[in-house]
């Protein structure tokens, strides 16, 4: 669970902590080590250009969208492989071509920026429902973003938590890289329909109001109430006001690091909520407390 404490002064509203276990479970892996070390462009070529769907079949054995049978690791970044049948796509039959070439959405995600979601037409007698597509491709994006937001989280923390004069200058630089890289790439993700049992329909970035009801219109997540990267914004609340920020703004050609990743990331997922239709329900609660962390997270150190 997530633990937020409470302090009496401004600049401690958030004190955010990880569970020891789950920090020595996630540095145990050698793979996730070894990006610490990696230079900044190959960094960013790990965080995904574009909006990804969660769920996705198994186009081999047909587990469900339901089971998210496919699991996707750092240490193999361009596959993706089954919980149940163990296979590895993509492969030399999946996602299966038409002619010459593997099938694909293409959309205009902003004006003259065009996205590119290639699919495998699952075979008609193991559709669940009309048109099913296995989007194998936007399935890895989804989860190497969601990776790569929770390491920038497990870096900030860490490096937080290391004693003053002896830190791991990685863990800041690296963490740091990351919420600039997301917050340049946030406005061209596509929005996006993603529920399970339903064609997936992908639209453009900047679609206006009204969105679908039920959280349907999505950017970030595969819901719309759940917009809000919670771990980039714990993230961001340790880093903002560290030089180390300013730093990998410099490397990175980005004047004013703070900035873009308010306005563009953290402020812009915010308003995407706020725009959603009010459902007076469960998920709701999800979409405030996106909201409120932005809130709280712009407040803090001012």
């Amino acid at each position: 669970m997530l633990n937020w404490v409470t302090a009496p002064k401004p600049a401690h509203w958030l004190l955010f902590q990880l569970p020891a276990k789950w920090q020595e479970q996630f540095w145990g892996d050698p793979a996730v080590q070894a990006l610490l070390d990696l230079d900044q462009q190959k960094l960013c070529d790990l965080v995904p250009g574009q909006a990804g769907f969660k769920h996705c079949r198994c186009p081999k054995c047909g587990a469900p969208e339901q089971d998210d049978p496919l699991s996707w690791s750092i240490s193999k970044p361009d596959k993706l492989n089954c919980r149940q049948c163990s296979g590895s796509f993509p492969d030399d039959k999946f996602p299966a071509k038409s002619g010459d070439k593997i099938p694909e959405d293409v959309v205009e995600v902003l004006p003259r920026v065009f996205h590119h979601y290639p699919y495998h037409v699952m075979e008609a007698e193991q559709q669940l429902y009309a048109d099913e597509r296995a989007y194998l491709a936007a399935k890895r994006d989804y989860e190497a973003r969601e990776f790569m937001a929770k390491f920038a989280l497990y870096a900030a923390v860490k490096y937080r938590d290391q004693e003053s004069g002896s830190k791991d200058v990685r863990l800041g630089r690296v963490a740091s890289i990351l919420l600039i890289r997301f917050a340049q790439l946030y406005p061209h993700y596509a929005t996006h329909f993603d529920h399970i049992g339903s064609p997936k329909t992908i639209d453009r970035a900047d679609l206006r109001p009204p969105f679908r009801r039920s959280y349907g219109t999505a950017k970030w997540d595969w819901s719309g109430c759940l917009d809000v990267p919670l771990n980039l914004v714990i993230a961001y609340s340790i880093l903002k006001n560290d030089p180390i920020l300013a730093e990998a703004g410099k490397a990175l050609n980005v004047a004013e690091p703070n900035r873009l990743i308010e306005r563009d990331l953290l402020r812009a997922s915010a308003d995407f909520v706020r725009a959603q239709p009010e459902e007076y329900a469960e998920a709701s609660l999800l979409a405030y407390r996106g909201m409120l962390a932005v809130g709280e997270c712009s407040m803090m150190h001012r």
